[in-house]
């Protein structure tokens, strides 16, 4: 066997470059195995929820849930307005309803209100109409000087017919409940 050819095995000043190419080439492994492992868990997380929706789409449809959004969303009338607006001491002198608008979110109804009383009371009957879980919108369209005290003129816009859930109504991917494409 020829000593010359076999010199460079025993060449000390080559061990540290072997050795960190060594450790290099294991640490890369080591990344691309935890990277692979991250992706294939993504992956298995995923199918997962592919095959919860599969399996939520393939269950019989269920009827609309009109008869409990009915209940739970009911008509609000004149009286009822006019009465939670007297419970601040607000006096209420005219009542219009206008019919509503219906659109793809459901019906919208206006009531104007206009009435007397002082600004705190005023304050008081937008706070208690608000607070009320009617999902109303209150706007004051006038308000001025009177013999009386402060005149004011309010409009509510009640919504009928709503989705169960604020989010989930306004969403486009939204099915209509039963289980089949959006319209929209």
């Amino acid at each position: 066997m020829d000593t010359e050819n076999v010199v460079w095995y025993n060449d000390k000043k080559y061990f540290p470059v072997y050795a960190i190419g060594a450790v290099v080439f294991c640490l890369l492994g080591a990344y691309f195995y935890w990277g692979g492992s991250a992706k294939e868990r993504d992956v298995a997380a995923l199918r997962m929820e592919q095959d919860m929706l599969r399996a939520y789409e393939a269950q019989p449809p269920t009827g609309q849930r009109k008869d409990f959004l009915v209940q739970a969303f009911p008509k609000e009338g004149r009286t009822e307005y006019v009465s939670l607006l007297e419970s601040v001491g607000l006096s209420v002198k005219d009542v219009i309803e206008e019919a509503g608008k219906r659109n793809e979110w459901g019906d919208f109804h206006k009531i104007f209100i206009s009435g007397t009383g002082s600004f705190s009371q005023i304050l008081a009957g937008f706070d208690i109409i608000k607070s009320e879980e009617r999902w109303n919108a209150v706007n004051l369209k006038e308000m001025k000087r009177s013999e009386e005290g402060l005149a004011f003129e309010m409009e509510i816009e009640t919504f009928q017919d709503r989705g169960m859930y604020e989010k989930e109504k306004y969403r486009p991917d939204r099915s209509d409940g039963d289980r089949e494409k959006s319209r929209r």
